[in-house]
């Protein structure tokens, strides 16, 4: 009777190839990059120093506020639509923001 001289997992004279363990130790290296770049920007969204741009009670802002802003109606109707257009002045909308710019400018 021959003897089976063949037996699983024995990779014979070929050398143990070691990709593997690098490739695995590659994926865990970048898992923990990426998840310590995703706590880090949650950090970064949380710790604001800056105080959002708020306005304070004194300034409300309304229509009759600004003298530039004509009246216009709340009609949804083309006719009413097309008024309010031709009353609209882009000009005066162009002095308005210069003059914002000046005070903002002006520091206040």
């Amino acid at each position: 009777m021959k003897k089976n001289t063949n037996t699983y997992g024995d990779r014979g004279s070929v050398g143990a190839s070691s990709v593997g363990p690098v490739i695995g130790t590659i994926i865990i290296i970048a898992l923990l990059a990426l998840g310590a770049l995703y706590f880090w920007g949650e950090k970064l969204n949380r710790n604001t120093d800056a105080t959002p741009y708020v306005l304070d009670n004194e300034y409300t802002v309304s229509p009759q506020a600004e003298g530039w802003l004509p009246d216009s109606s709340t009609s949804d109707e083309a006719d009413a639509i097309e008024k309010d257009l031709e009353a609209f002045s882009p000009d005066a909308l162009q002095g308005k923001i210069d003059s914002d710019f000046d005070l903002v400018g002006a520091g206040l």
